[in-house]
């Protein structure tokens, strides 16, 4: 004897779906992973997040995707039915998107207009709090000039709060979750009309990059890269592992030791394409029990075992707050005496952005006067070969930069001038010889700066012009120590 028993699905499922998010931009990023999965291939999409306070509400549109027609929209409220997917589809199982509408919201409005079929579909519901029954829908239809891909989801009678708190998360996490696509310029995003643009890692220009690449299973390959984070990144160091453009988990070691069990494995950084091996409901990981996860893992493993090796062998000094504060005094006083120089150019230096003409400059103000107090400056630099009179000569361009930085970098690299935003910078190095033997000396710190600040790129001097020159001006410098140490002291009272 035997009995029948029936699967059943109550609607109330939606109530704990609704609960599948731990915060609002988990559930945007829903949202927005439906975006990116409708994305066309070729063409660029506008993703758009508006805040709107008055009456409170979540607009999220997107541009240039594929849209959806009365098809789509029947798979879209059809729970949990398994659907054939693109090779970028991001999405699984048919249940995010919406789930993640009703943490946000009791309501919403759904517009939507597929490519190249000028016709717009809309849907409402305005009490999404009611779970008694499956909802059936009115599709409304108007026509439109626009033959782009576009949808566009209103959530109304809002459960969150929106705060600038949640606009810089979801930035960080725009950056952080789809970077490979952004980067490719296949999306980008906009919150309140802002665009969000990608920043450079800080990656340690000195180590070569190696590229990884190898096969899963027969036309799986899993490709990336792993390089080296600069000291004090502020960036978490590990594989960032990737499924389909979209970043599934960072800080991966694939089974090795990682950063709390010594720091220097945080300079190991890198991004691995693992397009392949499946991903959990809320793509918060990879299923670590897939044949794919073990396959790539191992070999992961491999790959990493020299970098992890040479890591924990690795003994990184970093400066010190003293090193760090002297070399900020430093950068004072070489700018004051920068400044001085440009104050009382006789000597005939040109710093970049200056005009070039070959006009012979004029003493002005009563700072230049006192730069060559004999009581001041007891000894005037004097060339080897002093020129004639009248004579200006070859004027030398002098590279600025608006900031120093002090870390450790490859041990014969004295200095470096890197770009970041806002301007030129001055790395020092405080691993190299000659800053350990003179303790990071004032007058060191200083020639380091002449050194760069004289560059010998670009340059039609023959070497021992420029010899000639980075002593004339290294002269300049001191000449006005003294003074501009007397301005720095005044300048701190």
């Amino acid at each position: 004897m035997s009995n029948i028993i029936e699967e059943k699905l109550d609607p109330n499922i939606k109530i704990a779906l609704y609960s599948n998010f731990s915060n609002a931009y988990e559930a945007i990023q829903e949202i927005i992973d439906n975006s990116v999965s409708h994305r066309i291939i070729g063409k660029k999409m506008k993703i758009e997040i508006f805040f709107i306070t008055k009456p409170k509400k979540l607009i999220i549109i997107d541009r240039g995707g594929s849209g959806m027609n009365l098809d789509d929209l029947n798979m879209f409220f059809n729970w949990g039915k398994s659907k054939s997917r693109s090779d970028f589809d991001i999405g699984l199982y048919n249940q995010g998107g919406k789930s993640a509408i009703g943490y946000l919201g009791n309501a919403f409005v759904l517009e939507t207009s597929p490519t190249n079929k000028n016709k717009i579909y809309k849907v409402e519901d305005d009490n999404l709090a009611d779970t008694s029954k499956l909802k059936k829908y009115r599709v409304n239809h108007f026509p439109t000039s626009n033959k782009d891909g576009y949808t566009s989801i209103q959530i109304d009678q809002l459960k969150i709060n929106l705060t600038d708190n949640l606009k810089e998360k979801l930035k960080a996490m725009f950056l952080d979750t789809y970077r490979p696509l952004l980067e490719k310029g296949e999306i980008e995003f906009f919150i309140d009309g802002a665009k969000i643009n990608i920043k450079v890692f800080p990656l340690d220009s000195e180590f070569h990059v190696e590229n990884i690449s190898f096969e899963i299973t027969k036309d799986k390959r899993v490709s990336g890269w792993i390089g080296r984070l600069i000291p004090r990144s502020g960036v978490r160091g590990g594989m960032r592992c990737y499924y389909k453009g979209r970043l599934i988990c960072d800080r991966e070691f694939f089974g090795h030791p990682d950063p709390t069990y010594k720091g220097t494995l945080n300079f190991l950084f890198g991004e691995i394409y693992l397009n392949f091996v499946p991903v959990n409901t809320n793509k918060t990981d990879f299923r670590r029990d897939s044949q794919e996860w073990e396959i790539a893992n191992e070999k992961m493993s491999n790959i990493l075992l020299p970098h992890i090796n040479d890591l924990l062998g690795r003994e990184i000094k970093e400066p010190t707050e003293e090193d760090i504060n002297k070399v900020k005094k430093v950068r004072d006083l070489f700018q004051i005496i920068l400044r001085n120089i440009k104050t009382q150019n006789n000597a005939g230096f040109v710093f970049h952005g200056e005009d070039s003409g070959q006009k012979k400059p004029e003493f002005k103000g009563m700072e230049a006067k006192t730069l060559n107090d004999a009581s001041i400056v007891k000894k005037q630099y004097q060339p080897r070969t002093p020129p004639p009179p009248d004579k200006i000569g070859k004027r030398q361009r002098l590279r600025s930069f608006m900031d120093w930085e002090v870390r450790n970098m490859d041990e014969s690299i004295r200095s470096k001038i890197e770009e970041k935003t806002g301007g030129k910078v001055l790395v020092i190095n405080n691993i190299f010889p000659g800053y350990i033997q003179t303790k990071a000396s004032a007058f060191y710190l200083l020639e380091t700066a002449a050194l760069q600040t004289v560059p010998i790129e670009n340059t039609e001097l023959s070497p021992k012009q420029y010899l000639e020159e980075f002593d004339r001006f290294f002269g300049k410098i001191c000449e006005n120590i003294n003074i501009a140490q007397e301005m720095l002291s005044k300048k701190r009272l």
